[in-house]
């Protein structure tokens, strides 16, 4: 072997124990994390995230064709254009809680779906990615209020207290469930501002007014409207 042979090996040798050293102390962190999940898999992160991204896909499959088969769209259902479909595909095939999976199910189904002719939107995407199962319910509960959730009529106005005293959840997960909705532009607030509060403009101060309710945006309306597998047929 040459000198510039033997050095080549070395540097290859030393690349190698680096690498190793590398996939153990990943390997070890993603035991921590995840427990004998990796284990059972050999350690192997790629293997470990692609079983679990499939065995979510399957989930969803199954959600998207129960919906089709109550549509009778059999055969009947149209592609979605890779620019929208890829990204979607993706970011859905990595939720595994199944309130946020139903929704996936929805927007896929009524996207696949000629009769409903739903335009694809890539901030659909984005917010599904961006919200916790407790978003979502608070979304679907302030929608589901009719007339209730504007303050100008009686006893109408939807409160934290009000969402609080519904859905059972602490009052932190609710206040930092809405400072999300709003971040994503899902909700919209509202309150009577007194002197002391009239040059308030942020949402983290207003949140904590007990006087302050909150309505989906028509952003989030159009949201919920897009993943709802009831979404009427659109007519000709």
């Amino acid at each position: 072997m040459d000198k510039d042979t033997a050095k080549a090996a070395q540097e290859i040798a030393k690349a190698g124990g680096k690498a190793l050293e590398v996939a153990e102390k990943v390997g070890a962190f993603l035991n921590k994390v995840v427990g004998d999940a990796v284990v059972e898999l050999g350690g192997a992160v790629h293997d470990w995230a692609r079983l679990f991204r499939y065995k979510n896909l399957l989930r969803l499959q199954d959600k998207v064709e129960e919906i089709h088969r109550e549509r009778k769209l059999q055969g009947k259902s149209i592609p979605v254009a890779p620019r929208f479909a890829i990204p979607l595909l993706q970011a859905a095939s990595q939720e595994d809680d199944e309130s946020i999976q139903d929704m996936w199910a929805g927007l896929i189904a009524n996207s696949t779906d000629p009769g409903r002719r739903l335009q694809p939107k890539k901030i659909f995407t984005e917010i599904l990615s961006s919200i916790e199962p407790i978003d979502a319910q608070i979304l679907k509960y302030l929608s589901s209020q009719g007339w209730l959730m504007h303050r100008n009529v009686p006893n109408g106005g939807i409160t934290l207290a009000k969402i609080q005293s519904a859905l059972g959840n602490s009052e932190d997960d609710i206040r930092l469930s809405l400072q999300n909705l709003h971040r994503l532009g899902c909700i919209i607030d509202e309150y009577e501002a007194t002197w002391d509060q009239i040059d308030t403009t942020s949402f983290g101060q207003r949140i904590t007014d007990p006087k302050t309710t909150f309505r989906p945006s028509p952003l989030g309306f159009s949201l919920l409207k897009a993943c709802d597998p009831k979404l009427p047929e659109t007519t000709k």
